[in-house]
């Protein structure tokens, strides 16, 4: 097999804030491209290829590294580069969990203070448990848990499934987000129907303008 040239890649962190009754902690997740997973960010300080790392808990960040180069072919068309990109490289740099016992109070307060949609419920290792959207809030009683309101059976995406299957999901199950997986079960991102709207302007050549 050929050797790829070594190049400097800009890898996204996504920054996982699981909210618990006894408080939030933050994983913020990188997909290694040695181990091809996601693993905890801050593994990449012990490694020899990552040349800087830093992350802002408002707006997510980034790990430098230096990886082989992938091939990229000019003339590939829209659908070839939306089966080439993995839904891992467009989610939200930012995404809020819960687990089944938080309050309702609690959670009607996360998304009073965010633009989410549904959150992810987790179980204490991390892994999908269920749903909970804004539109399972409508009709809950003032007290209770998210356990009480959650949706038990919901979607999920590999972290490596392409963008075509995220694109295909959202627009034939009419959600507007779904949660990313690692291979058991743990959850390290959400796709919005958005993330998928951007990545498309951008290939399309416009830019996001600047806050």
């Amino acid at each position: 097999m050929p050797s790829r040239d070594i190049v400097e890649r800009r890898i996204p962190l996504r920054l996982c804030t699981t909210v618990t009754p006894k408080g939030e902690t933050m994983m913020p997740y990188v997909r290694c491209p040695r181990g091809d997973e996601s693993i905890d960010a801050h593994a990449c300080a012990g490694c020899m290829r990552v040349r800087s790392l830093e992350w802002e808990p408002a707006t997510g960040g980034e790990v430098r590294c230096l990886i082989g180069s992938e091939p990229t072919d000019p003339r590939a068309d829209f659908g070839e580069l939306a089966a080439r990109t993995f839904v891992h490289e467009i989610a939200s740099p930012l995404a809020t969990f819960v687990t089944a016992d938080v309050s309702l109070e609690r959670v009607r307060t996360i998304f009073a203070e965010s633009r989410a949609r549904a959150l992810a419920v987790v179980d204490a290792e991390g892994k999908l448990e269920a749903l909970v959207s804004r539109t399972d809030l409508v009709d809950a009683p003032t007290e209770g848990t998210v356990r009480d309101v959650m949706t038990a059976c919901v979607h999920a995406l590999p972290e490596d499934a392409p963008i075509a299957y995220a694109v295909t999901l959202l627009a034939f199950e009419d959600i507007g987000e779904v949660p990313i997986v690692k291979m058991d079960g743990t959850v390290t991102g959400m796709c919005h129907a958005l993330d998928v709207l951007r990545w498309v302007a951008g290939r399309l050549g416009y830019t996001a303008p600047k806050k």
